[in-house]
């Protein structure tokens, strides 16, 4: 078995996809544990986010019906904060127009799908409210703020001495290509903004002239220069709910700079994890501070053969295209199951 820090072969990584994935968390037994017997309500808030009618949210709606009352989906900015003079904080329930009390919170779960949003003041300040008093908030304000920044993220990664691609953080208009080709050693710089989503802004540069006008209106913002890394088009993602790697899958877009589905990828499952990978990717995650996401890999060929780095971390993942890919993993139940099994009030980073 090949540990964290040990070369994984291209034969030998091939050849660890092969079983079929084992799945064993009852959610049965973690809402029987989570919720009291007289009142199986779950209400789940996502945090920041615009639009409830996902097939993420509908997700976790399904993965409860049955086994809770009722599901409720609401966004962060429905509610309402208020401050009493007796020092008393209440969060205002948007369906009823009353302060949500402690039993009710304790039967709150937040999922934080903020993503590359980043930090908010005000779910910032509401989720804040809600884990003091007795919600379980996954992911944190904090952890979510971390993994929504790129160079953040490489710092924390970096600072745990996890594989991560040869990178400069720069800000253009400060910093030209001539110089990041140096510091890189490669005639081709992969470029991407530290805080975006869906590949926004990831380019391959290999003259000054497409880099300037590449960065054109983006002075003043930070950025990511990478040398490339691993097959062009090709990466792996390790989807993690609770202290698991749930899913795992191949994202492919031969003769594109980026593989993700968002930019026309082809998804498709691996049946089972190596090791490393999942190792690495708890790692990452709890490096983090992060609960559920996902971490994304690319094969990196070095001096000793073939082994794995760390491209991203995603705090607020959209699943639906990994559940497609993978349909024997029940990805909402295990994202439900990590919410309820989370400690309420303050944060435990997974093991």
């Amino acid at each position: 078995m090949t540990t964290t820090n040990q070369i994984v072969t291209s034969r030998s990584l091939i050849n660890s996809l092969t079983a079929p994935p084992q799945h064993g968390h009852a959610l049965s037994q973690v809402i029987a544990q989570a919720l009291p017997d007289a009142d199986k309500n779950v209400r789940i808030i996502v945090g920041g986010a615009d639009k409830l009618d996902t097939p993420e949210h509908n997700d976790l709606i399904r993965a409860g019906e049955g086994l809770v009352r009722r599901v409720l989906v609401d966004t962060a900015r429905s509610f309402e904060v208020r401050f009493e003079r007796d020092g008393r904080a209440d969060v205002i329930d948007p369906r009823t127009g009353m302060p949500i009390g402690y039993e009710q919170m304790k039967r709150t779960v937040v999922l934080d799908r903020r993503g590359a949003e980043g930090s908010c003041a005000f779910s910032d300040l509401l989720l804040g409210v809600m884990r003091e008093q007795g919600a379980r908030v996954l992911n944190t304000p904090e952890a979510s703020a971390l993994a929504a920044d790129k160079a953040q993220t490489m710092r924390v990664l970096c600072a745990e001495k996890l594989p991560v691609p040869p990178t400069v953080v720069f800000v253009p208009g400060q910093m030209g290509f001539d110089a990041l080709q140096r510091a890189l050693g490669v005639p081709q710089v992969l470029i991407k903004p530290a805080q975006a989503t869906e590949a926004e802004g990831v380019a391959l540069v290999g003259s000054a002239k497409v880099f300037e006008s590449h960065l054109v209106g983006r002075a003043g913002e930070v950025w990511l220069a990478q040398q490339p890394v691993g097959e062009l088009g090709t990466s792996y993602r390790a989807v993690v709910a609770g202290k698991e790697v749930i899913a795992c899958v191949k994202m492919a877009n031969p003769g594109r700079v980026c593989s993700n589905a968002a930019q026309g990828g082809e998804v498709t499952s691996l049946a089972s994890v190596p090791a490393s990978m999942q190792s690495l990717a708890g790692r990452a995650m709890s490096a983090l501070g992060l609960t559920v996401g996902a971490v994304d890999f690319v094969l990196d060929k070095g001096e000793d053969g073939l082994g794995l780095s760390i491209l991203e971390v995603n705090s607020a993942m959209d699943w639906a295209m990994t559940a497609r890919a993978c349909p024997g993993v029940r990805i909402g139940e295990r994202v439900l199951a990590a919410l309820l099994d989370g400690p309420r009030g303050a944060f435990r980073l997974a093991a």
